[in-house]
Parts: structure tokens; C-alpha cells; sequence
């Protein structure tokens, strides 16, 4: 599967966790003017660009990579993080477990496991322990998902 519509469609219907369809929407161009017909992605929920960014806007690397990261990191590769890198975390995404997706080293995949059906309240709850060493937009978004859930962060697990 490499078209977009195709991508969208899995994520918004196949994907999404019931609390967010409707509300979560995801957005990719490329622009034919450009050399190699670069664009730009976003992830919009409730109508607002939570995340975006593309081969002319360099996503906000503050927001999905730590500051030991973004030290190590070569310039040049986070620069790049555009439409092609969107489709990329998506085949990633798309061909493995959820359980792997949150635990993934490329941040767009984590966030679509946060947005993702298979991931119960259990799950997000247990996801808080770590929370405060990940990175800002992964805290967004499971505060986002959590919201929708009608959780706060202070709740506890409950047993089976």
C-alpha cells in the first residue's frame, strides 16, 4: 500500500481508538513545483496542527526528540523529517505490533500507537510511569488520548 488515501483511511477508520474518529485527522501534500515533489504532513486533532512539518518546515525537533537526542543527532537528519518520513513511520507502524510501535525509536510511530484502538486504558495508565523522560509531544498526545478516554492522570489501574 503506498497511497496516501489508502494510509489516511487505515489510520482515521482501521487504526484509531473510537474516543478520536471524528476528531483526529491526518494530513499529507507534496508540492509538484518542488524538487522531487517535496510537501509537508501534520497530525490535526479537533481541527488544530498538533504536529506538523516538512521538507521547506522542519517538524519541531524540541518537541520529539530530547535535548541528549537532538545533541547527538546528525543536523541534518532530523531536518529531513517531511511527508517521505511520514510514509516511512506509517509502513513501520502499519507492519508491526502496537507493543513495538509504542516502543519504537522513530517518535511519528510511537505517536500513532498512542492514537491506536489496541491500546486500552491499562496501557495508557502504565505509559505514565515513564512519562516525564519522554518527549514533549509524546506527553501531549498521551494527554490528549487520555483526555478523549475520559481518564486524568492521577487515576490508577484497575484490576481485571
Amino acid at each position: 500500500m503506498n497511497r496516501w488515501s489508502n494510509m489516511r483511511y487505515k489510520l482515521e477508520n482501521d487504526y484509531l481508538a473510537p474516543c478520536l474518529r471524528g476528531r483526529v485527522r491526518y494530513f499529507v501534500t507534496r508540492y509538484v513545483g518542488t524538487h522531487d515533489y517535496e510537501g509537508r504532513a501534520a497530525i490535526l486533532v479537533d481541527g488544530e496542527e498538533v504536529l506538523s512539518g516538512g521538507y521547506f518546515e522542519a517538524w519541531p525537533v524540541e518537541l520529539l526528540f530530547s535535548a541528549d537526542e537532538r545533541i547527538e543527532m546528525d543536523k541534518n537528519w532530523y531536518e529531513g523529517l517531511n511527508q517521505r518520513h511520514f510514509y516511512a513511520a506509517f509502513h513501520e507502524f502499519d507492519t508491526q505490533s502496537v507493543t513495538e510501535s509504542l516502543q519504537s525509536g522513530d517518535q511519528i510511530v510511537r505517536l500513532f500507537a498512542l492514537f491506536d484502538r489496541r491500546v486500552g486504558k491499562r496501557t495508557l495508565l502504565k505509559l505514565r510511569e515513564g512519562l516525564d523522560t519522554q518527549t514533549p509531544a509524546f506527553q501531549r498526545f498521551w494527554g490528549i488520548r487520555m483526555a478523549a478516554e475520559g481518564l486524568t492522570p492521577s487515576e490508577q489501574p484497575q484490576a481485571i
